[in-house]
């Protein structure tokens, strides 16, 4: 089945392995700016700054969205900076503080908002700006006409070098 990974040079397989990753890169940047911002965008768009303000998934109309659900019934990068109503604020000794809660989250009633002193950060984290379909596949085509170029390029400048320098 991949018999002609036998047939490529390393550099061949290494520029072909960094394309790969790059455009995975590429593809769970997308998905993260669109599917799981779109929380952070509409509770910002709400103004839902704290807990008198909270909304629940559907009253910013995410109601069926099982991506940003199960993003947020982790403690991932989203509930870092999404807070729900029965979070419970733990202060550290140097100043700093962090948010736990003991049940896990009900998605269907939780209420969800974002602090004040986390709105910026979720504003640039998670905004809607260059993270379109069509960035995504020019950034693709990008990597993938580097990795070509790669492979063509680099063993003429090897050879090239050790035509100069006699190696």
């Amino acid at each position: 089945m991949l018999s002609f990974i036998s047939e490529l040079s390393p550099l061949q397989i290494a520029a072909f392995s960094i394309f790969i990753g790059a455009s995975l890169a590429s593809i769970m940047l997308y998905f993260n700016k669109t599917v799981i911002g779109s929380v952070v965008r509409a509770l910002l768009k709400a103004d839902a700054k704290d807990a008198d303000s909270a909304k629940t998934l559907a009253e910013i109309g995410l109601k069926n969205n099982i991506f940003v659900a199960a993003a947020l019934k982790k403690h991932g990068a989203l509930r870092k900076l999404v807070s729900e109503v029965d979070d419970k604020t733990v202060y550290l000794p140097d100043g700093s503080s962090y948010y736990t809660r003991e049940t896990p989250v009900k998605i269907e009633s939780a209420r969800f908002f974002i602090r004040e002193e986390h709105r910026i950060r979720a504003e640039l984290r998670y905004s809607a700006k260059g993270s379109d379909l069509f960035m995504l596949i020019i950034s693709i085509l990008v990597f993938l006409a580097l990795s070509y170029a790669v492979t063509l390029f680099v063993p003429f400048i090897i050879d090239f070098f050790g035509d100069v320098t006699g190696m």
